[in-house]
């Protein structure tokens, strides 16, 4: 009597459960975490091309993400469904996004530097200059 009870209150509990299984071709997190990086700045790179309508900035984006795709060895259904997953799943999905935000952070801080860098005016190398001194003062002193 108390098997009959247990199984379908078991299997209620089982279908009640709120996390979904992973999918057959489950993206690992650090791959979802490249993914979605490079996804970012597929999007920024088409905001920046100002296409005329929304079709061509969509259709740019999806030739983008094919090839994002491919570059990771996965195809759109398994990517999708992974999302929906890690999706379903808001402290692994928080993980994920804060390993987006800290790449694109890291890339954003280069390429300031990078900027800083080539705006900067050049600097004389200051061991050079000690010796044309050198040199210079010993030219006097000879004339002396």
């Amino acid at each position: 009597m108390k098997t009959r009870l247990l199984l379908p209150l078991l299997a209620w509990l089982t279908a009640c459960s709120n996390a979904p299984s992973p999918p057959e071709h489950l993206v690992p997190e650090q791959q979802m975490v490249q993914i979605l990086k490079d996804i970012h700045l597929a999007e920024q790179r088409i905001t920046r091309l100002r296409l005329g309508s929304q079709d061509s900035s969509l259709v740019a984006f999806q030739v983008l993400e094919k090839d994002i795709l491919k570059k990771y060895g996965a195809d759109t259904g398994s990517y999708r469904a992974s999302y929906r997953y890690y999706i379903a799943q808001p402290n692994r999905f928080k993980e994920i996004y804060q390993g987006v935000v800290d790449s694109l952070t890291a890339i954003d801080e280069r390429s300031k530097k990078e900027a800083r860098a080539q705006s900067a005016p050049a600097q004389p190398d200051s061991s050079k200059a000690d010796t044309a001194r050198n040199v210079r003062l010993k030219k006097i002193l000879k004339r002396k």
